[in-house]
């Protein structure tokens, strides 16, 4: 059986030309600022906020992921920030009342 060939596309108005030479234009604008933009990556793999993980990075852990993204190329890499801003209180352990 042969397939049947696509029916032909209708004529657009002026008014409708214009409107898609107008979003060509618009995105070939887009896609031009996309190829200049130098993308900034934020991972905080190293750093490891406190409430990102639970049980927390060793050493060896962060020297791995420093390791890991130099190989990727990274050139700006955070190590550590200097907030002085306190740890959340731990609630206190109670001892049962006899």
């Amino acid at each position: 059986m042969k397939d049947s060939p696509l029916p032909p596309l209708p004529r657009l108005s002026a008014e409708e030309r214009r409107y898609c030479d107008h979003l060509h234009k618009r995105s070939e604008a887009q896609l031009e600022r996309l190829r200049t933009v130098n993308p900034v990556l934020l991972d905080l793999s190293i750093r490891e906020p406190s409430v990102g993980t639970p049980l927390g990075h060793t050493v060896d852990n962060k020297l791995e992921l420093l390791a890991l993204a130099r190989r990727m190329g990274f050139s700006d890499i955070l190590l550590a920030t200097l907030v002085e801003a306190k740890a959340p209180a731990r609630p206190s352990k109670r001892k049962a009342a006899s």
